[in-house]
């Protein structure tokens, strides 16, 4: 979006991006990411998550969801830390990771363990699952590479 400047925010304004900063940055240590590992599994470039942590840059709304569902937080829950509040942890049903979603390496390796380890499945049902994750992910990772590639060509110019 921009960077933050004192002429567009207001005292209270600049304390609650203060605000949404540290809880991002408590949030996702806390889940043990990188913010390399935030910014892919949100789809938004590695500057835009430090300008968000660092409450430099105004992030987007269009945003929000991704960020949310990277911190496992419910929908709306940045714009309740803007206006005052606290943020709302997602149930568990929320924070399952969605189609299309950027899988960290860490997060695939468990994801994987539990397919094969679920003793419902037969090993037939086992194999279909692990190639639809592992095609899933090599499609949106190729989709991610993409957008960097087409995001650094731009800087270049």
């Amino acid at each position: 979006m921009g960077t933050v400047s004192a002429a567009d925010t207001t005292p209270q304004d600049a304390d609650n991006r203060r605000r949404l900063a540290d809880a991002v940055r408590t949030r996702r240590l806390e889940l043990g990411l990188s913010v390399r590992a935030a910014a892919a599994q949100t789809r938004v470039a590695r500057d835009t998550w430090i300008g968000l942590e660092e409450a430099t840059r105004r992030t987007a709304e269009t945003n929000y969801a991704g960020i949310e569902d990277t911190l496992q937080w419910a929908r709306g829950a940045i714009r309740i830390i803007l206006d005052g509040g606290e943020p709302v942890t997602a149930s568990p049903a929320e924070s399952a990771p969605k189609r299309g979603t950027f899988i960290s390496h860490d997060s695939a390796d468990t994801t994987l363990i539990r397919i094969m380890n679920d003793p419902s499945l037969t090993d037939a049902q086992k194999a279909k699952i692990v190639r639809a994750v592992i095609i899933e992910q090599q499609r949106v990772g190729e989709q991610y590479a993409d957008e960097l590639i087409a995001q650094a060509r731009a800087e270049q110019q």
